[in-house]
C-alpha cells in the first residue's frame, strides 16, 4: 500500500491530516467487468462502495462555540474527485449497557458479500458497543429461526468500537440441503456484561442466503458412488503467481500446491470424505488466470468429477477464488489430511493435434487412464504402473 493523495481538514486553524490509501480492487465482488477493474484506485473501485474517512474533531472545538472547517486535497492532474462530508455532533451516551449487532457478513446472499459467500460454517457478524460502559461479554444466539444456537463472546470494546465476531459450532442444516432454497439467518445479542441490555431494537440482525452447492456422484441413479475430486488447472504464462488449497471445515488442509510449469495442465485427484470444504485459488499479481489487458496468456480452473465437471470458474477473477461446497459420499477414507492427495498429473500440449504426453509424479501402483475430447467423448484409455519415487511418462497418439 502507498499514499496517493493527502487530505487535510483545518478546524479553527488547527490541522488534521488523512492519507488516501490505494484501495484493493482485485477482490471486488463485481467481476468480470470487461475493463481494467482490477487495478487499485485511490479510495474507490468500479462497482464497489467508495472509501470513507472518519476524523475526530473533539479536541479541536469547544462546546457551544462556533468553528470553521476547511477541507483541502492535493492537486492531482489525472484525477477527478467528488466528495461529500458531514459534521456530526453528539453528547454523552444515553445508555450504559447497549450491545448492538450491526450486520451479518456471512452467511449473506448480497452481491457485495459474494466473494466469500455462500459459506459452510463460521458465520460472521459485526458487534458494536453502543453503551458508555466498556463491553466485555455478551451472548449471541444465531442460526436458522427454528434451530438456534448460542455463543458467548468475551473481549473489550469501548463506546462505539466494533469487532467482527466469528461464530462456531453451526448446525449442518446450514450447508446440507437444497442449494436453491432461500433461507433466513438470524443473530441476536443479549446479556451484555451479564446484565440487561437497555436497548432492544438494535439487538437483532437478519440476512437472506442460500446453501453452498453440493457435489456428489449419488445424484444420478446410474452412477456408482465415488469420493474422488479432481482439481484441474491449466496454467497461463505466469504460473508462479498461482497456488491452490483445499480445506475441510474443521481446518484440515486436504490439498495444497503451487504450479511450476507454464501453459501446462495439472490434474490432482483427492479422495474425499463427506463434509463441507473451502477451495481457494490465489493469484499474487491480482489479475486472475486469464485477463485481456496483459500478455499473461489464458488458463482455467475447474473442479471435476470422474467423467465430468462439477464447476468451471470465471478465469478473470482478479485476486482469488474462494469457493465453499458440500461434498456428499457414503465412502469413507480413513487417511487424514494432506496424505489424501494421490499425486500430480501434467498433460501437455494443449491443444494437441498428433499426440498428448502425460507425466505422473508421486503416484504408486497400478493405474488406469482415459482421455476425453471437449464434448466429453472418450477417445482413448489404457493402464500403467507407477512408482512413488519416480516419474511415469507416457504418450497417447491421437487419431
Amino acid at each position: 500500500e502507498f499514499c496517493f493523495n493527502t487530505h487535510r481538514v483545518r478546524v479553527n486553524g488547527q490541522e488534521q491530516w488523512s492519507w488516501e490509501i490505494m484501495q484493493e480492487c482485485a477482490d471486488n465482488p463485481l467481476f468480470p467487468q470487461g475493463g481494467t477493474w482490477i487495478y487499485d484506485r485511490a479510495g474507490w473501485c468500479p462497482g464497489a462502495p467508495t472509501a470513507t474517512r472518519d476524523m475526530e474533531l473533539t479536541g479541536l472545538v469547544q462546546e457551544g462555540e462556533a468553528f470553521t472547517v476547511d477541507y483541502d486535497i492535493d492537486f492531482d492532474p489525472d484525477g477527478n474527485y467528488r466528495f461529500e462530508g458531514q459534521i456530526i455532533s453528539y453528547g454523552a451516551a444515553n445508555h450504559a449497557l447497549d450491545a448492538e449487532l450491526v450486520e451479518v457478513l456471512a452467511p449473506n446472499g448480497s452481491k457485495l458479500s459474494s466473494r466469500t459467500n455462500p459459506i459452510c460454517d463460521k458465520p460472521q457478524v459485526v458487534l458494536r458497543n453502543s453503551g458508555s460502559t466498556p463491553l466485555t461479554s455478551c451472548t449471541i444466539t444465531f442460526g436458522l429461526p427454528d434451530n438456534l444456537q448460542s455463543f458467548t463472546w468475551t473481549g473489550q470494546l469501548a463506546f462505539l468500537e466494533e469487532e467482527v465476531v466469528e461464530l462456531v459450532a453451526l448446525d449442518p442444516s446450514m450447508w446440507v440441503g437444497n442449494e436453491e432454497e432461500d433461507l433466513v439467518f438470524v443473530a441476536k445479542v443479549s446479556g451484555p456484561n451479564s446484565g440487561t441490555d437497555e436497548v432492544a431494537w438494535n439487538d437483532e440482525v437478519r440476512s437472506t442466503f442460500r446453501r453452498p452447492p453440493t457435489y456428489t456422484y449419488m445424484d444420478d441413479p446410474d452412477d456408482e458412488d465415488d469420493n474422488r475430486l479432481i482439481v484441474f488447472i491449466r496454467t497461463n504464462s505466469t504460473p508462479w503467481e498461482n497456488s491452490a488449497k483445499l480445506t475441510h471445515q474443521d481446518g484440515t488442509v486436504y490439498f495444497e500446491r503451487t504450479y511450476p510449469e507454464a501453459n501446462t495442465q495439472y490434474r490432482d485427484t483427492i479422495y474425499m470424505n463427506a463434509g463441507c470444504y473451502t477451495f481457494e485459488f490465489q493469484d499474487s499479481d491480482d489479475d486472475g488466470i486469464s485477463f485481456w489487458a496483459n500478455d499473461d496468456g489464458s488458463g482455467f480452473v475447474r473442479l471435476r468429477k470422474v467423467g465430468g465437471n462439477f464447476i468451471t470458474f470465471e478465469p478473470d477473477f482478479g485476486k482469488s477464488i474462494v469457493h465453499n461446497f458440500h461434498f456428499e459420499t457414503n465412502l469413507v477414507n480413513d487417511i487424514a489430511g494432506p496424505d489424501l492427495v494421490r499425486g500430480e498429473v501434467q498433460v501437455f500440449p494443449n491443444p494437441a493435434r498428433d499426440e498428448v504426453s502425460f507425466v505422473l509424479d508421486g503416484w504408486n501402483g497400478e493405474f488406469e487412464w482415459s482421455l476425453h475430447d471437449p464434448a466429453g467423448r472418450q477417445v482413448g484409455k489404457g493402464q500403467g504402473l507407477a512408482h512413488e519415487h519416480s516419474r511415469f511418462q507416457g504418450r497417447i497418439p491421437l487419431a
